[in-house]
């Protein structure tokens, strides 16, 4: 007797085993995303790490930045023209965006990889310092094998040569 319900009830679990694996089976297969094991590289970190710790607070990083969330096609074009000038921009990043305490954005950083001196990439850093001119942020590219320390210093001096210009103009 004890064999029988034990005989029924593997062939319960194994059915609904079976019917589990089977209804649900197109779901797992079809997970389409997955969360990244990190976010920055160990490049990217090792900057972010230093850019904080001598960055003074009044200022604020942003990483991995979306263009278009900071600059965007100015009015009076046409809606195809804008399209086509948005789509140049949608769907790039920028590496690192420093902003005022009020998210002004000040400067931007680009992290430049070997991957840099390929043409495509060539053309894209081109295309994203006319862009940055354009639009009077100026923009920084500073190449994984530099000293990161050296670098972030240079930019810190610029921020507040910035500050000082602006306080400046602010008593004109």
């Amino acid at each position: 007797m004890n064999q029988w319900i034990f005989s029924i009830v593997i062939c319960i679990v194994l059915f609904i085993s079976l019917y589990l694996y089977f209804r649900f089976a197109k779901t797992w297969k079809k997970q389409r995303y997955e969360l990244r094991a990190d976010f920055f590289n160990k490049s990217e970190f090792i900057f972010y790490q230093i850019l904080k710790s001598k960055l003074p607070n009044n200022f604020m990083i942003f990483s991995k930045t979306r263009i278009e969330d900071f600059i965007k096609v100015r009015q009076g074009f046409w809606a195809k023209e804008a399209y086509g000038l948005r789509s140049r921009i949608k769907s790039r990043h920028v590496d690192f965006l420093i902003c005022s305490e009020y998210g002004k954005p000040l400067i931007a950083i680009e992290i430049d990889w070997l991957s840099h001196n390929n043409l495509d990439r060539q053309e894209r850093d081109r295309f994203i310092d006319e862009l940055y001119n354009e639009v009077w942020l100026p923009i920084h590219h500073i190449r994984v094998w530099e000293n990161f320390e050296d670098r972030i210093s240079g930019v810190i001096n610029l921020l507040n040569n910035f500050r000082a210009v602006s306080s400046i103009i602010d008593h004109l």
